[in-house]
């Protein structure tokens, strides 16, 4: 419990720099992040979409509702442009998807499948296994046919942008949740 304790006051003291600055409005979390994503913040339109941020347990805010289905597809699409893998990886899934919640990314098994191909033909190896599950169960969860499972595998490597951030090897790893951007300050 102690080093439990004792690794989260760290964390707090290496945040307190960068918190310094933020201003304490009071807002909710998912405003502060559709607000980080309307300014071009792409690891926030990541994170406004995935991390359920517009609602808290069972209950939704309407209004949080309301921006994230106007808001998500448009921003996984352009973090998928600008090579955030976390956005294409959901991008991937949510089109896999037979039927989900509010439903913000429409159901098109081929291009879900094209997604999550496109990362797997260049995942790093311990990427790839997780992927290749996902894969499989969604390609059989939407009950895919050869032909469309041809058609989603010729379009994957259409969709990865160049820029996309690779490792010495060439390899996409999943990036760190952690790691993308957001600071964790208190609002």
């Amino acid at each position: 419990m102690k080093v439990a304790v004792a690794g989260m006051e760290q964390s707090i003291r290496a945040l307190a720099p960068v918190c310094q600055d933020a201003p304490q409005t009071g807002d909710v979390p998912w405003r502060l992040l559709l607000s980080a994503a309307q300014s071009g913040h792409v690891p926030s339109m990541t994170r406004f979409v995935t991390s359920g941020a517009t609602h808290s347990g069972i209950e939704w805010d309407v209004e949080a509702l309301a921006a994230y289905r106007t808001f998500a597809m448009p921003f996984l699409s352009q973090a998928a442009a600008a090579g955030d893998v976390s956005a294409i990886e959901t991008l991937g899934k949510e089109h896999l998807e037979t039927s989900h919640g509010t439903r913000a990314v429409p159901f098109d098994p081929v291009r879900g499948r094209a997604y999550l191909m496109a990362l797997y033909q260049s995942a790093a190896p311990g990427y790839r296994e997780r992927l290749k599950n996902e894969i499989e169960n969604g390609t059989r969860s939407a009950r895919l046919d050869d032909a469309e499972v041809r058609a989603a595998d010729a379009m994957a490597p259409t969709l990865l942008p160049p820029n996309l951030a690779r490792n010495a090897a060439g390899e996409i790893e999943k990036p760190d949740a952690k790691a993308d951007g957001v600071s964790g300050c208190d609002t």
